[in-house]
């Protein structure tokens, strides 16, 4: 059957099908609009536009983290907890990587806030610390603040140093659990943002040479790449497919390729009486138009199965 569509304003569309009269719809169709009139009953489904569709990335489980670095560096991999060769089975333990530095000394607020000996030692380091002081978390999280920890910063008594060394451990470990460093199936990728204008965005797996981003399984990932008794290759082999397919959705959502699906209901009185709505349903989030498509293909079919029903009978 076919449908012509035409948007009036920015909240007026109407669908006109031959010899069935007009449709006034909720939102404005992207691509092919289905139809199927019964009697006085109606149904109509179409994709249309989802402009608040969210990031893949961070609103879905077992998409990975996608990180780019810059151009100009090609070797920043380690930065991340990575080898930096074409096997990276081996992971080494670099407590200078992306992250562990600050959350170690969020760990640090947390221990030593209310520890007598690092009470002392501000009151020693910074001589202006009271009784009154002490009680202000806010000014203990300033000292701690105003201490350099990095390699050829201050000069800190051993057990403050031990303690350091604790966080920063616990920090790296933290950060490798939710896989954002160390793992060694993280995949290079090479980022084009916007390569010929609007909508152009690229992501694939390429080359360490080539690289400068990188694709790291979380947590959530690792249980979908691990494959017990293969060997690295073949896991890495599946990390690189696994990453392609969340880079692919990622990227469609960069250029806009985000969709809601839509089925909407219609009666009239007789055939001389305008449609009227009776229900709109529509879901938002889709990414990608065959993926669009297909749902409310779905969706369109089993509607009409279950409100032109009653019409047929």
């Amino acid at each position: 059957m076919h449908v012509s569509v035409k948007t009036f304003t920015r909240t007026q569309t109407i669908a006109k099908t031959e010899d069935l009269g007009e449709f006034e719809l909720t939102f404005s169709p992207v691509y092919d609009t289905y139809v199927e009139v019964k009697g006085n009953k109606a149904v109509i489904g179409y994709t249309a536009y989802d402009s608040d569709c969210e990031n893949p990335m961070t609103s879905c489980d077992c998409m990975g983290e996608f990180i780019v670095g810059d151009s100009r560096s090609k070797n920043y991999l380690p930065h991340l907890g990575l080898e930096s060769t074409s096997y990276r089975g081996d992971i080494f333990r670099d407590l200078e990587c992306d992250g562990v530095h600050e959350k170690a000394v969020a760990l640090l607020k947390e221990r030593l806030i209310l520890d007598q000996d690092f009470l002392d030692y501000c009151e020693e380091k910074f001589e202006r610390v009271t009784e009154e002081d002490k009680a202000d978390m806010a000014f203990m999280e300033s000292c701690i603040d105003q201490i350099d920890w990095g390699p050829y910063g201050d000069v800190i008594p051993s057990w403050l140093e031990s303690s350091w060394v604790s966080a920063q451990n616990d920090a790296w470990d933290q950060l490798y659990d939710q896989g954002k460093i160390g793992t060694y199936l993280a995949v290079p990728c090479r980022w084009h943002e916007s390569v010929h204008g609007p909508g152009t965005s690229q992501a694939y797996p390429c080359s360490l040479e080539d690289c400068n981003a990188v694709w790291i399984p979380t947590k959530h990932d690792l249980p979908n790449l691990n494959i017990e008794g293969a060997s690295y290759q073949t896991l890495y082999a599946n990390a690189v497919a696994y990453a392609k397919g969340c880079l692919d959705e990622y990227i469609k959502w960069c250029n806009g390729d985000c969709y809601g699906i839509v089925v909407e209901t219609y009666t009239r009185e007789d055939s001389e009486s305008d449609w009227e709505l009776v229900e709109s349903d529509h879901c938002w989030g889709y990414i990608g138009s065959e993926y669009a498509e297909e749902e409310v293909k779905g969706l369109f079919e089993s509607t009409c199965n279950n409100y032109l029903k009653e019409e047929v009978q």
